[in-house]
């Protein structure tokens, strides 16, 4: 993903990486174990939607476990500016008076 892809480009490939990574993929899988992925596989995936160790980055999702297992992902791989957004999307959607921008899929 290059510095200057457009958001839609950028949402592509987090959805079209996040269906090929998903752990419900490998269910069943006696190789799909619980642990992490190789470091390179993890480095791969996250570059390829930009995610990069000079950024910094903010995780977070509904409620924050998805978000510190991404936390702990990107610290393993060294990226030193890694944050959790520890109320994460449960916090934010429950509040009326926080801007909420609703796409429609394509």
């Amino acid at each position: 993903m290059e510095r200057g892809a457009s958001g839609d480009d950028i949402r592509r490939a987090y959805r079209n990486l996040a269906r090929q990574h998903h752990p419900d993929v490998n269910h069943g899988d006696p190789a799909a174990d619980g642990r992490f992925k190789s470091d390179d596989e993890l480095r791969a995936m996250y570059e390829a939607i930009g995610v990069t160790p000079d950024r910094e980055v903010i995780t977070y999702c509904q409620g924050g476990y998805r978000a510190a297992h991404t936390y702990l992902a990107l610290r393993r791989l060294g990226y030193p500016n890694v944050k959790t957004y520890t109320g994460s999307w449960k916090e934010w959607g429950d509040r009326e008076d926080l801007p909420l921008e609703i796409t429609r899929r394509r």
